[in-house]
Protein backbone atom coordinates (compact mmCIF):
# COMPACT_ATOMS: atom_id res chain seq x y z
CA UNK A 1 0.00 0.00 0.00
CA UNK A 2 2.29 2.77 -1.29
CA UNK A 3 -0.26 4.75 -3.31
CA UNK A 4 1.08 3.65 -6.68
CA UNK A 5 -0.91 2.20 -9.60
CA UNK A 6 -3.84 4.44 -8.83
CA UNK A 7 -6.77 3.87 -11.16
CA UNK A 8 -9.92 5.95 -11.52
CA UNK A 9 -12.74 3.43 -11.78
CA UNK A 10 -15.85 5.56 -11.35
CA UNK A 11 -16.41 8.79 -13.26
CA UNK A 12 -19.30 11.15 -12.78
CA UNK A 13 -21.29 12.25 -9.79
CA UNK A 14 -19.89 11.32 -6.38
CA UNK A 15 -21.16 14.15 -4.14
CA UNK A 16 -20.08 12.93 -0.69
CA UNK A 17 -18.94 9.29 -0.38
CA UNK A 18 -18.53 8.42 3.29
CA UNK A 19 -17.93 4.69 3.84
CA UNK A 20 -16.69 2.11 1.35
CA UNK A 21 -16.22 -1.67 1.28
CA UNK A 22 -15.19 -4.28 -1.30
CA UNK A 23 -16.51 -7.76 -2.01
CA UNK A 24 -15.55 -9.86 -4.99
CA UNK A 25 -15.94 -7.68 -8.13
CA UNK A 26 -18.03 -4.95 -6.53
CA UNK A 27 -17.35 -1.80 -4.53
CA UNK A 28 -20.11 -0.60 -2.21
CA UNK A 29 -20.32 2.89 -0.68
CA UNK A 30 -22.62 5.28 1.17
CA UNK A 31 -23.23 8.90 0.20
CA UNK A 32 -24.21 11.59 2.70
CA UNK A 33 -25.59 14.06 0.19
CA UNK A 34 -27.83 11.67 -1.74
CA UNK A 35 -28.64 9.52 1.34
CA UNK A 36 -28.00 6.39 -0.73
CA UNK A 37 -26.16 3.08 -0.65
CA UNK A 38 -24.63 2.37 -4.07
CA UNK A 39 -22.48 -0.21 -5.83
CA UNK A 40 -20.42 -0.42 -9.02
CA UNK A 41 -17.82 -2.68 -10.61
CA UNK A 42 -14.54 -2.11 -8.79
CA UNK A 43 -12.41 -1.94 -11.96
CA UNK A 44 -14.67 -0.47 -14.66
CA UNK A 45 -17.31 1.42 -12.67
CA UNK A 46 -19.99 -0.24 -14.78
CA UNK A 47 -23.23 -1.60 -13.42
CA UNK A 48 -23.66 1.28 -11.03
CA UNK A 49 -26.79 0.75 -8.97
CA UNK A 50 -28.54 2.53 -6.11
CA UNK A 51 -29.27 -0.25 -3.65
CA UNK A 52 -31.11 1.80 -1.07
CA UNK A 53 -32.32 5.32 -0.32
CA UNK A 54 -32.45 6.53 3.28
CA UNK A 55 -34.15 9.38 5.08
CA UNK A 56 -31.01 9.99 7.11
CA UNK A 57 -27.34 9.98 6.12
CA UNK A 58 -26.02 6.39 6.01
CA UNK A 59 -22.78 5.91 7.90
CA UNK A 60 -20.62 2.78 7.89
CA UNK A 61 -21.16 -0.15 5.52
CA UNK A 62 -20.08 -3.81 5.73
CA UNK A 63 -20.64 -6.89 3.62
CA UNK A 64 -21.62 -10.06 5.49
CA UNK A 65 -21.04 -13.28 3.58
CA UNK A 66 -19.75 -16.79 4.41
CA UNK A 67 -16.76 -16.18 2.12
CA UNK A 68 -15.68 -13.34 4.39
CA UNK A 69 -15.37 -15.73 7.36
CA UNK A 70 -14.89 -19.38 6.29
CA UNK A 71 -15.96 -22.04 8.77
CA UNK A 72 -13.18 -23.52 10.91
CA UNK A 73 -12.60 -24.97 14.35
CA UNK A 74 -12.20 -22.36 17.05
CA UNK A 75 -9.02 -23.12 19.04
CA UNK A 76 -10.24 -20.84 21.84
CA UNK A 77 -12.95 -23.41 22.67
CA UNK A 78 -10.58 -26.36 22.79
CA UNK A 79 -7.67 -24.67 24.60
CA UNK A 80 -7.01 -25.92 28.18
CA UNK A 81 -6.28 -22.33 29.21
CA UNK A 82 -9.28 -20.07 29.91
CA UNK A 83 -9.00 -16.37 29.00
CA UNK A 84 -10.80 -13.79 31.13
CA UNK A 85 -10.93 -11.11 28.42
CA UNK A 86 -9.41 -11.75 25.00
CA UNK A 87 -8.62 -15.01 23.21
CA UNK A 88 -6.77 -14.35 19.95
CA UNK A 89 -6.41 -16.95 17.20
CA UNK A 90 -2.85 -17.33 15.92
CA UNK A 91 -1.99 -17.25 12.19
CA UNK A 92 -3.03 -20.52 10.63
CA UNK A 93 -6.01 -20.91 12.94
CA UNK A 94 -4.69 -23.91 14.90
CA UNK A 95 -3.53 -22.14 18.09
CA UNK A 96 -4.71 -19.37 20.38
CA UNK A 97 -3.33 -17.06 23.08
CA UNK A 98 -4.78 -14.98 25.88
CA UNK A 99 -4.28 -11.23 25.77
CA UNK A 100 -5.38 -8.31 27.90
CA UNK A 101 -6.81 -4.94 26.85
CA UNK A 102 -4.70 -1.80 27.05
CA UNK A 103 -3.85 -0.73 30.59
CA UNK A 104 -4.48 -4.25 31.93
CA UNK A 105 -1.95 -6.80 33.18
CA UNK A 106 -2.21 -10.61 33.01
CA UNK A 107 -2.11 -12.84 36.10
CA UNK A 108 -1.97 -16.65 35.90
CA UNK A 109 -4.52 -18.19 38.26
CA UNK A 110 -4.45 -21.96 37.81
CA UNK A 111 -5.58 -22.74 34.27
CA UNK A 112 -6.95 -19.23 33.74
CA UNK A 113 -5.30 -16.01 32.56
CA UNK A 114 -6.97 -13.26 34.56
CA UNK A 115 -6.64 -9.66 33.35
CA UNK A 116 -6.73 -6.96 36.02
CA UNK A 117 -6.55 -3.20 35.65
CA UNK A 118 -2.98 -1.90 35.76
CA UNK A 119 -3.37 0.78 38.42
CA UNK A 120 -0.65 3.16 39.56
CA UNK A 121 0.21 3.90 43.19
CA UNK A 122 -2.03 7.00 43.09
CA UNK A 123 -4.99 4.98 41.84
CA UNK A 124 -7.39 2.54 43.50
CA UNK A 125 -8.30 -0.75 41.83
CA UNK A 126 -12.02 -1.45 42.10
CA UNK A 127 -13.28 -4.73 43.53
CA UNK A 128 -14.08 -6.20 40.11
CA UNK A 129 -10.47 -5.55 38.97
CA UNK A 130 -11.83 -3.85 35.85
CA UNK A 131 -11.34 -0.20 36.68
CA UNK A 132 -8.86 2.21 38.24
CA UNK A 133 -10.06 5.40 39.90
CA UNK A 134 -7.94 8.23 41.38
CA UNK A 135 -6.93 7.56 44.96
CA UNK A 136 -8.60 10.80 46.06
CA UNK A 137 -11.93 9.37 44.90
CA UNK A 138 -11.70 6.65 47.52
CA UNK A 139 -13.75 7.39 50.64
CA UNK A 140 -15.16 10.64 49.19
CA UNK A 141 -18.79 9.63 49.85
CA UNK A 142 -19.54 8.73 46.23
CA UNK A 143 -19.43 5.26 44.70
CA UNK A 144 -17.18 5.75 41.67
CA UNK A 145 -16.42 2.05 41.10
CA UNK A 146 -20.07 1.13 40.82
CA UNK A 147 -19.71 -1.82 43.16
CA UNK A 148 -19.10 0.27 46.29
CA UNK A 149 -15.57 -1.08 46.79
CA UNK A 150 -14.15 2.46 46.91
CA UNK A 151 -16.48 3.31 49.82
CA UNK A 152 -15.87 0.57 52.44
CA UNK A 153 -17.23 0.80 55.97
CA UNK A 154 -13.70 1.42 57.23
CA UNK A 155 -13.47 4.86 55.56
CA UNK A 156 -12.38 7.67 57.91
CA UNK A 157 -14.55 10.80 58.27
CA UNK A 158 -14.51 12.95 55.14
CA UNK A 159 -13.61 16.63 55.60
CA UNK A 160 -12.42 17.69 52.15
CA UNK A 161 -14.49 18.76 49.10
CA UNK A 162 -15.00 16.18 46.39
CA UNK A 163 -12.09 16.20 43.97
CA UNK A 164 -9.44 17.08 46.55
CA UNK A 165 -6.96 14.79 48.29
CA UNK A 166 -7.50 14.35 52.01
CA UNK A 167 -4.28 14.20 54.01
CA UNK A 168 -3.94 11.66 56.77
CA UNK A 169 -4.29 14.45 59.36
CA UNK A 170 -7.58 15.61 57.78
CA UNK A 171 -6.19 18.61 55.88
CA UNK A 172 -6.93 19.06 52.17
CA UNK A 173 -4.82 19.69 49.09
CA UNK A 174 -5.40 19.66 45.36
CA UNK A 175 -4.91 16.39 43.52
CA UNK A 176 -2.51 18.02 41.04
CA UNK A 177 -0.10 18.64 43.94
CA UNK A 178 0.33 14.93 44.70
CA UNK A 179 3.83 13.52 44.33
CA UNK A 180 5.42 16.75 43.07
CA UNK A 181 8.33 16.57 45.56
CA UNK A 182 6.80 19.38 47.59
CA UNK A 183 4.84 18.48 50.75
CA UNK A 184 1.52 20.31 50.63
CA UNK A 185 -0.05 18.34 53.50
CA UNK A 186 1.20 19.46 56.94
CA UNK A 187 1.99 15.82 57.69
CA UNK A 188 3.62 15.24 54.29
CA UNK A 189 1.20 12.41 53.42
CA UNK A 190 0.82 13.72 49.85
CA UNK A 191 4.48 12.80 49.30
CA UNK A 192 4.40 9.45 51.07
CA UNK A 193 6.99 7.12 49.46
CA UNK A 194 4.46 4.29 49.15
CA UNK A 195 1.89 6.61 47.56
CA UNK A 196 4.37 8.04 45.07
CA UNK A 197 6.32 4.86 44.31
CA UNK A 198 4.52 4.35 40.98
CA UNK A 199 2.85 7.69 40.30
CA UNK A 200 2.13 7.98 36.56
CA UNK A 201 0.96 10.71 34.28
CA UNK A 202 -1.64 10.24 31.57
CA UNK A 203 -0.59 9.19 28.06
CA UNK A 204 -0.93 12.72 26.70
CA UNK A 205 1.18 14.17 29.54
CA UNK A 206 4.87 14.46 30.32
CA UNK A 207 6.15 13.42 33.73
CA UNK A 208 8.70 15.74 35.27
CA UNK A 209 11.60 14.45 37.32
CA UNK A 210 9.76 15.60 40.44
CA UNK A 211 6.73 13.46 39.42
CA UNK A 212 4.74 16.54 38.32
CA UNK A 213 2.54 16.06 35.23
CA UNK A 214 2.29 18.62 32.42
CA UNK A 215 0.70 18.40 28.93
CA UNK A 216 2.91 16.51 26.50
CA UNK A 217 2.92 19.45 24.08
CA UNK A 218 4.72 21.52 26.72
CA UNK A 219 7.75 19.22 26.62
CA UNK A 220 10.67 20.94 24.88
CA UNK A 221 8.71 24.07 23.95
CA UNK A 222 11.51 26.43 25.12
CA UNK A 223 9.59 27.31 28.28
CA UNK A 224 10.18 25.54 31.63
CA UNK A 225 6.80 24.25 32.80
CA UNK A 226 8.10 21.73 35.34
CA UNK A 227 9.00 23.27 38.68
CA UNK A 228 12.41 21.60 38.39
CA UNK A 229 12.88 22.54 34.70
CA UNK A 230 13.22 18.89 33.69
CA UNK A 231 10.98 19.37 30.65
CA UNK A 232 13.54 21.63 28.95
CA UNK A 233 16.86 19.89 29.58
CA UNK A 234 19.19 19.83 26.58
CA UNK A 235 19.78 16.09 26.90
CA UNK A 236 16.08 15.27 27.21
CA UNK A 237 15.04 17.44 24.26
CA UNK A 238 17.82 16.02 22.09
CA UNK A 239 16.51 12.51 22.76
CA UNK A 240 12.84 13.38 22.34
CA UNK A 241 11.23 11.26 19.66
CA UNK A 242 7.98 11.88 17.86
CA UNK A 243 5.26 9.32 17.34
CA UNK A 244 5.38 7.25 14.16
CA UNK A 245 4.19 9.31 11.23
CA UNK A 246 4.93 12.69 12.84
CA UNK A 247 7.49 15.28 11.71
CA UNK A 248 10.15 16.33 14.21
CA UNK A 249 11.03 20.03 14.19
CA UNK A 250 14.54 21.27 14.89
CA UNK A 251 13.33 22.62 18.23
CA UNK A 252 12.01 19.19 19.27
CA UNK A 253 8.33 19.80 18.59
CA UNK A 254 6.27 17.17 16.79
CA UNK A 255 3.72 18.08 14.12
CA UNK A 256 1.59 16.23 11.57
CA UNK A 257 3.35 15.54 8.24
CA UNK A 258 0.58 17.38 6.39
CA UNK A 259 1.80 20.59 8.10
CA UNK A 260 5.18 20.37 6.35
CA UNK A 261 5.53 22.73 3.38
CA UNK A 262 2.07 24.24 3.83
CA UNK A 263 3.40 27.83 3.85
CA UNK A 264 2.72 28.19 7.58
CA UNK A 265 5.27 28.11 10.40
CA UNK A 266 3.83 25.31 12.52
CA UNK A 267 7.12 24.42 14.23
CA UNK A 268 7.80 27.95 15.40
CA UNK A 269 11.36 27.86 14.05
CA UNK A 270 10.49 27.58 10.31
CA UNK A 271 12.07 24.09 10.17
CA UNK A 272 8.86 22.69 8.65
CA UNK A 273 9.09 25.20 5.79
CA UNK A 274 12.55 24.77 4.15
CA UNK A 275 12.09 26.75 0.93
CA UNK A 276 14.41 24.78 -1.36
CA UNK A 277 12.99 21.45 -0.22
CA UNK A 278 9.39 22.64 -0.42
CA UNK A 279 9.98 23.84 -3.99
CA UNK A 280 11.56 20.49 -4.92
CA UNK A 281 9.98 17.50 -6.67
CA UNK A 282 8.99 15.75 -3.43
CA UNK A 283 6.38 18.41 -2.72
CA UNK A 284 5.10 18.95 -6.24
CA UNK A 285 1.31 19.17 -6.43
CA UNK A 286 -0.63 16.29 -7.94
CA UNK A 287 -2.00 17.64 -11.21
CA UNK A 288 -5.00 15.32 -11.08
CA UNK A 289 -6.26 16.04 -7.56
CA UNK A 290 -4.51 19.21 -6.33
CA UNK A 291 -4.24 22.87 -7.24
CA UNK A 292 -0.86 24.64 -7.13
CA UNK A 293 -1.05 28.09 -5.58
CA UNK A 294 0.59 30.95 -7.48
CA UNK A 295 2.94 32.74 -5.06
CA UNK A 296 3.36 29.95 -2.51
CA UNK A 297 4.36 26.32 -2.83
CA UNK A 298 1.14 25.29 -1.14
CA UNK A 299 -1.02 22.52 -2.61
CA UNK A 300 -4.74 22.41 -1.91
CA UNK A 301 -7.42 19.92 -3.04
CA UNK A 302 -9.12 20.88 -6.29
CA UNK A 303 -12.49 20.81 -4.56
CA UNK A 304 -11.29 23.73 -2.39
CA UNK A 305 -10.84 25.97 -5.46
CA UNK A 306 -13.46 28.68 -5.82
CA UNK A 307 -15.19 27.77 -2.57
CA UNK A 308 -15.11 31.31 -1.17
CA UNK A 309 -12.21 30.56 1.20
CA UNK A 310 -8.64 31.83 0.79
CA UNK A 311 -6.95 28.43 1.15
CA UNK A 312 -3.78 29.41 -0.76
CA UNK A 313 -3.15 32.39 1.54
CA UNK A 314 -2.52 34.50 -1.58
CA UNK A 315 -6.14 34.19 -2.81
CA UNK A 316 -5.00 32.62 -6.08
CA UNK A 317 -7.50 29.79 -5.59
CA UNK A 318 -10.36 32.30 -5.66
CA UNK A 319 -9.39 34.21 -8.81
CA UNK A 320 -10.98 33.73 -12.21
CA UNK A 321 -13.72 31.54 -10.85
CA UNK A 322 -16.31 32.77 -13.32
CA UNK A 323 -14.22 32.14 -16.43
CA UNK A 324 -12.09 29.41 -17.93
CA UNK A 325 -10.30 27.78 -15.03
CA UNK A 326 -8.62 24.41 -14.37
CA UNK A 327 -9.37 23.47 -17.96
CA UNK A 328 -13.11 23.92 -17.49
CA UNK A 329 -15.41 26.46 -19.08
CA UNK A 330 -16.82 27.35 -15.68
CA UNK A 331 -16.29 26.05 -12.18
CA UNK A 332 -19.54 24.41 -11.17
CA UNK A 333 -20.69 22.48 -8.15
CA UNK A 334 -21.89 18.92 -8.25
CA UNK A 335 -25.46 19.22 -9.63
CA UNK A 336 -26.69 16.22 -7.64
CA UNK A 337 -25.56 16.92 -4.12
CA UNK A 338 -24.20 20.50 -3.96
CA UNK A 339 -25.55 24.04 -4.03
CA UNK A 340 -23.50 26.82 -5.59
CA UNK A 341 -23.39 30.06 -3.63
CA UNK A 342 -23.15 33.48 -5.22
CA UNK A 343 -19.55 33.68 -4.01
CA UNK A 344 -18.73 30.45 -5.92
CA UNK A 345 -18.57 28.35 -2.78
CA UNK A 346 -20.09 24.87 -2.97
CA UNK A 347 -22.04 23.62 0.02
CA UNK A 348 -24.07 20.40 0.47
CA UNK A 349 -27.55 20.73 -0.93
CA UNK A 350 -29.03 19.69 2.42
CA UNK A 351 -27.70 22.97 3.89
CA UNK A 352 -29.99 24.96 1.59
CA UNK A 353 -32.71 26.76 3.57
CA UNK A 354 -31.68 25.24 6.91
CA UNK A 355 -31.70 28.59 8.72
CA UNK A 356 -27.89 28.90 8.77
CA UNK A 357 -25.76 31.15 6.57
CA UNK A 358 -23.45 28.40 5.30
CA UNK A 359 -22.39 30.25 2.14
CA UNK A 360 -21.20 33.29 4.04
CA UNK A 361 -23.09 35.62 1.72
CA UNK A 362 -26.59 34.43 2.64
CA UNK A 363 -27.34 33.10 -0.83
CA UNK A 364 -28.21 29.63 0.49
CA UNK A 365 -30.99 31.16 2.63
CA UNK A 366 -32.54 33.37 -0.04
CA UNK A 367 -36.09 32.81 -1.36
CA UNK A 368 -36.67 29.92 1.04
CA UNK A 369 -40.02 28.43 1.83
CA UNK A 370 -40.59 27.28 5.43
CA UNK A 371 -39.81 23.60 5.71
CA UNK A 372 -42.38 21.34 7.38
CA UNK A 373 -41.63 20.77 11.06
CA UNK A 374 -41.34 17.19 12.28
CA UNK A 375 -43.59 15.68 14.95
CA UNK A 376 -41.01 16.41 17.63
CA UNK A 377 -40.60 20.08 16.62
CA UNK A 378 -42.51 23.29 17.33
CA UNK A 379 -43.47 25.85 14.67
CA UNK A 380 -42.62 29.42 15.71
CA UNK A 381 -44.59 32.43 14.56
CA UNK A 382 -41.67 33.31 12.26
CA UNK A 383 -42.05 29.82 10.65
CA UNK A 384 -38.80 28.54 12.18
CA UNK A 385 -38.75 24.97 13.55
CA UNK A 386 -37.25 24.28 16.96
CA UNK A 387 -37.17 21.09 19.11
CA UNK A 388 -40.39 20.70 21.02
CA UNK A 389 -38.46 20.34 24.26
CA UNK A 390 -37.36 23.99 23.96
CA UNK A 391 -40.91 25.26 24.33
CA UNK A 392 -41.49 27.07 27.66
CA UNK A 393 -37.90 26.58 28.86
CA UNK A 394 -37.29 30.29 29.67
CA UNK A 395 -35.17 30.76 26.51
CA UNK A 396 -36.23 32.74 23.44
CA UNK A 397 -35.27 30.00 21.00
CA UNK A 398 -37.59 31.16 18.21
CA UNK A 399 -36.16 34.66 18.15
CA UNK A 400 -39.64 36.17 18.35
CA UNK A 401 -40.38 34.74 21.81
CA UNK A 402 -43.37 32.79 20.47
CA UNK A 403 -42.07 29.62 22.14
CA UNK A 404 -42.41 31.29 25.56
CA UNK A 405 -45.99 32.52 25.14
CA UNK A 406 -49.07 31.02 26.84
CA UNK A 407 -46.89 28.73 28.95
CA UNK A 408 -49.54 28.55 31.67
CA UNK A 409 -51.59 26.45 29.21
CA UNK A 410 -48.67 24.20 28.28
CA UNK A 411 -48.31 20.65 29.62
CA UNK A 412 -44.77 19.46 30.32
CA UNK A 413 -43.44 16.19 29.00
CA UNK A 414 -43.28 13.14 31.31
CA UNK A 415 -40.36 13.35 33.72
CA UNK A 416 -40.12 17.15 33.68
CA UNK A 417 -41.12 19.48 36.50
CA UNK A 418 -43.71 22.18 35.72
CA UNK A 419 -43.23 25.52 37.43
CA UNK A 420 -46.14 27.68 38.58
CA UNK A 421 -45.56 29.87 35.52
CA UNK A 422 -46.07 26.85 33.30
CA UNK A 423 -42.41 26.59 32.30
CA UNK A 424 -40.78 23.17 32.31
CA UNK A 425 -37.43 22.18 33.79
CA UNK A 426 -35.61 18.87 33.68
CA UNK A 427 -34.79 16.75 36.72
CA UNK A 428 -31.32 17.67 38.00
CA UNK A 429 -29.92 14.22 37.27
CA UNK A 430 -30.69 14.57 33.56
CA UNK A 431 -29.65 18.19 33.04
CA UNK A 432 -25.98 17.65 32.23
CA UNK A 433 -26.40 14.80 29.75
CA UNK A 434 -29.41 16.27 27.94
CA UNK A 435 -28.09 19.81 27.68
CA UNK A 436 -24.69 18.60 26.48
CA UNK A 437 -26.36 16.58 23.71
CA UNK A 438 -28.73 19.42 22.73
CA UNK A 439 -25.94 21.99 22.70
CA UNK A 440 -23.53 19.97 20.59
CA UNK A 441 -26.04 18.54 18.13
CA UNK A 442 -28.89 20.97 17.70
CA UNK A 443 -27.59 24.40 18.71
CA UNK A 444 -24.28 24.74 16.88
CA UNK A 445 -25.18 28.09 15.30
CA UNK A 446 -27.25 29.77 18.03
CA UNK A 447 -25.80 33.28 18.64
CA UNK A 448 -24.33 34.13 22.07
CA UNK A 449 -26.85 35.42 24.60
CA UNK A 450 -24.48 37.45 26.82
CA UNK A 451 -21.95 40.27 26.26
CA UNK A 452 -18.47 39.40 25.11
CA UNK A 453 -19.62 36.54 22.89
CA UNK A 454 -20.53 34.34 25.86
CA UNK A 455 -23.29 31.77 26.02
CA UNK A 456 -23.28 31.74 29.83
CA UNK A 457 -23.84 34.50 32.41
CA UNK A 458 -20.68 35.89 34.10
CA UNK A 459 -21.52 34.04 37.33
CA UNK A 460 -21.17 30.63 35.63
CA UNK A 461 -18.38 28.71 33.91
CA UNK A 462 -18.78 28.27 30.16
CA UNK A 463 -17.77 24.82 28.90
CA UNK A 464 -16.28 24.37 25.44
CA UNK A 465 -19.54 22.69 24.39
CA UNK A 466 -21.40 25.86 25.57
CA UNK A 467 -22.90 24.18 28.60
CA UNK A 468 -23.07 26.40 31.68
CA UNK A 469 -22.06 25.03 35.09
CA UNK A 470 -21.60 26.66 38.48
CA UNK A 471 -18.10 27.94 39.26
CA UNK A 472 -17.85 25.64 42.28
CA UNK A 473 -17.91 22.63 39.95
CA UNK A 474 -14.73 23.70 38.12
CA UNK A 475 -11.69 21.54 38.94
CA UNK A 476 -13.60 19.42 41.46
CA UNK A 477 -12.54 16.10 39.92
CA UNK A 478 -15.85 15.48 38.10
CA UNK A 479 -16.61 15.93 34.41
CA UNK A 480 -19.59 18.25 34.87
CA UNK A 481 -19.35 19.72 31.35
CA UNK A 482 -19.46 16.37 29.61
CA UNK A 483 -16.38 17.24 27.52
CA UNK A 484 -13.96 17.56 30.49
CA UNK A 485 -13.31 21.24 29.72
CA UNK A 486 -14.01 22.06 33.40
CA UNK A 487 -11.25 19.65 34.44
CA UNK A 488 -8.46 20.57 32.02
CA UNK A 489 -5.00 20.48 33.58
CA UNK A 490 -4.00 23.98 32.44
CA UNK A 491 -7.23 25.46 33.83
CA UNK A 492 -6.97 23.67 37.17
CA UNK A 493 -3.29 24.52 37.65
CA UNK A 494 -4.10 28.18 37.00
CA UNK A 495 -7.02 28.04 39.42
CA UNK A 496 -4.84 26.47 42.09
CA UNK A 497 -2.15 29.12 41.66
CA UNK A 498 -4.71 31.93 41.96
CA UNK A 499 -6.22 30.42 45.08
CA UNK A 500 -2.77 29.95 46.59
CA UNK A 501 -1.90 33.57 45.83
CA UNK A 502 -5.09 34.78 47.54
CA UNK A 503 -4.28 32.73 50.64
CA UNK A 504 -0.77 34.19 50.77
CA UNK A 505 -2.08 37.75 50.51
CA UNK A 506 -4.60 37.25 53.31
Amino acid sequence: MDGQNRHRAIMGSLPHPFAVTLFEDWVFWTDWNTHTVERAHKFTGEGRLTMGNNTHRPHDIHVYHPYRQPRSENPCKTSPIECSHLCLISPGGDRSSCECPDHFIALAVGFKIQCVADCSSTQFRCGDHEKCVPIWWKCDGQSDCGDGSDEPLTCPPRYCPIGQFQCQDGNCTFSSYLCDSHPDCPDGSDEDPALCSDHRCQENQFQCANKQCIPGTWHCDDYPDCADGSDETAEGCAQKTCRPGQFRCNNGRCIQPSYVCDAQDDCGDQSDEPYNECMGPDYKCDEHTEFSCNSTYRCIPQWAVCDGSNDCLDNSDEQGCGSSFLGLEDVTCDPTGDFRCDNHRCVPLRWRCDGNNNCGDGSDERDCQPRPCSESEHRCDNQQCIPGAWVCDHDNDCGDNSDERDCELYTCRPGAFQCASGHCILPLSNVTDVLTAWTSLTRPHVPPRFPGGRWCPPSQFECKNRLCVTQNWVCDGFDDCGDRSDEELSLCCKTNEEEGSELTQT
